[in-house]
């Protein structure tokens, strides 16, 4: 790793929720249903007799009821959403991210006879290591200058603590064509150690070059697991910065001769996370971000 942040176990602030079932569960089930029926086209919907509509509910249903424990542990009341991150490029070697999350998903899962809790990010992947704590994470990509070491710091972060029973465990990464259900499930050294898992809060990568630019995957472990009290850290809302310094380190990237960017590269570049600050010296006339500091000095070919 180029760089690891831990929060620091005194300035973390953290909110405690318990982890009872949600007593109006039936009732949403069943405006879910209502909502889904409404989405069939009215024409359908009159053409269809009543012993086929009937049958379309029953199967509306089932498919509801395989995930009828499934629960949105909200924070803020609001329903499920996929977890806010905002990235700001402060300057040339500076960028901040910001990080907020509406809640999280939670489903009990039985294993062996015992409950085990799944938990889930709107959008957003899980850790696939077989036998680890089965947990969301957020990833995002940031480009760096050309030269010098990238450090991760945690400027800020507010957890919140959710009783659960023991994280379900990843049967790791399948191939397609293996079936889940025939994978048993086995149990690592987090559930025999205890202590923290992940123990990081945020992960930095090596940095890596694609093609024009310089960049690295900054990892938040939104979702984490202490063992020994039987707690989910959820994140509630943290900023993060990343800084290059120095000179020299991993995958420098060399001088650009070109005077531009490949157009097949164009886009892929835009998709990257790293948006400019929302500053007038960096606004069009519309009040639109403008074009990105470090990006504009690539464009140019390295020239300022």
């Amino acid at each position: 790793m180029a760089g690891t942040g831990k929060v620091p176990s005194k300035p973390m602030r953290t909110k405690q929720i318990n982890s009872g079932r949600i007593e109006a569960s039936s009732q949403r089930s069943y405006n879910r249903v209502l909502l889904l029926y409404r989405k069939i086209p009215v024409f359908w919907r009159q053409t269809m007799s009543k012993r086929l509509m009937n049958i379309l509910m029953v199967i509306l249903l089932a498919g509801l009821a395989t995930g009828a424990q499934a629960e949105w542990q909200s924070f803020t009341g609001q329903d499920a959403s996929r977890p806010e991150v905002q990235v700001q490029q402060v300057r040339d070697n500076l960028t901040r991210l910001d990080v907020t999350l509406e809640g999280i998903d939670t489903e009990t899962v039985t294993i062996q006879g015992a409950a085990y809790t799944q938990v889930r990010l709107p959008g957003h992947w899980w850790t696939l290591d077989a036998g680890d704590p089965e947990l969301p994470y957020i990833t995002s990509r940031l480009i760096i200058p050309d030269a010098g070491t990238p450090q991760v710091k945690v400027v800020d972060a507010v957890w919140r603590e959710i009783a659960t029973d023991p994280v379900v465990p990843s049967k790791g990464n399948l191939m397609r064509d293996v079936d889940p259900a025939t994978v048993p499930y086995t149990f690592g050294e987090a559930y025999s150690q205890g202590g923290v898992f992940p123990e990081q809060a945020v992960q930095l990568s090596e940095p890596f070059i694609m093609r024009d630019f310089r960049g690295v995957s900054l990892r938040v472990n939104a979702v984490r697991w202490d063992a020994d009290r039987g707690v989910l850290l959820a994140l509630e809302s943290a900023t993060f910065t990343v800084e290059t310094t120095g000179t020299g380190g991993i995958n420098v990237k060399q001088a650009r001769f070109s005077d531009g960017i490949d157009a097949q590269f164009a886009n892929l570049y835009a998709r990257r996370d790293v948006r400019p600050a929302r500053r007038p010296d960096l606004c069009d006339p519309g009040g639109r971000p403008g074009p990105d500091p470090l990006l504009q000095r690539h464009l140019r070919g390295g020239r300022r």
